[in-house]
């Protein structure tokens, strides 16, 4: 052990340890939440993209028409949408996701973002018979800027409470 730290004082042992396990209860507690609540809004927002596509696919399929399905097609790439048939071929985008991958499919093929300058795409994915793969670009840049910002404020809260704690365990610890 440090020597410094073996000359302090019991109640300033104390302390520092109890502060420092106060800090990394807190730590760990912090990104508990943040992933815990990660993956609430991502399912929440999976759901919420695709929710309308499904109640309009079932319409769609309730008549049975080839001009329905052209129709739901249409309805899709006014989205954020890539149709992607099941050989790679003949690929439909809409005019955003066009204009920024340039053609560039491959990037995409299997994952779940995609990042484009500033801003960080998160892609769902859903098979619907006779339209195949349809990928939905939801943009995520200000979830994960809030996340930031709490998460820094957090950290700041979290040190204050280690300061301040610091100076409680050392009066508790004395007597």
């Amino acid at each position: 052990m440090n020597k410094k730290f073996l000359n302090l004082k019991t109640s300033d042992k104390i302390s520092i340890l109890f502060s420092i396990f106060n800090f990394l209860s807190l730590m760990v507690l912090l990104i508990w939440i943040n992933i815990i609540y990660f993956f609430t809004w991502y399912s929440d927002q999976e759901k919420e993209s695709m929710y309308d596509m499904n109640i309009n696919y079932n319409m769609y399929l309730s008549e049975k028409s080839e001009n329905n399905l052209d129709a739901f097609k249409e309805y899709i790439l006014q989205k954020d949408t890539l149709i992607i048939p099941s050989d790679w071929s003949d690929i439909i985008c809409s005019n955003w996701v066009d204009l920024k991958i340039h053609n560039n499919i491959d990037k995409i093929k299997d994952k779940f973002f995609y990042k484009s300058e500033w801003k960080i795409y998160f892609i769902f994915s859903k098979y619907y018979d006779g339209i195949w793969e349809v990928k939905v670009f939801f943009d995520t840049t200000p979830y994960v800027n809030s996340q930031l910002i709490i998460i820094k404020i957090s950290l700041v809260i979290i040190f204050i409470s280690i300061f301040i704690n610091l100076r409680v365990w050392r009066i508790i610890s004395k007597y």
